[in-house]
């Protein structure tokens, strides 16, 4: 029986979305137990801004979401929201 590692992930915004998501794709939840901790809710939002639009001078909002809580769930990701760390033992 092979025994999983459990893979903490600090963070459930865009990067911690996102590596977690590429772990899952590439067989990870075979060798891990995926763990993520963070402040933010699971559909955390995070505004980005690509090119200004000429016509007045703005910049448009990006909006981009992270995973649903079901994805998480689907994928046995264990997600602790609205948790700070304050350190690492």
């Amino acid at each position: 029986m092979h025994i999983k590692q459990r893979l903490v992930i600090i963070g459930n915004g865009m990067a911690g979305a996102r590596f977690c998501e590429e772990i899952v794709a590439r067989q990870g939840l075979e060798r891990f137990e995926i763990v993520i901790i963070g402040e933010r809710s699971p559909m955390a939002i995070t505004i980005g801004f690509c090119s200004p639009v000429y016509s007045q001078g703005l910049m448009i909002p990006t909006i981009f979401f992270s995973n649903p809580l079901s994805w998480y769930q689907k994928n046995d990701v264990h997600l602790h929201v609205g948790k700070r760390v304050q350190r690492i033992d």
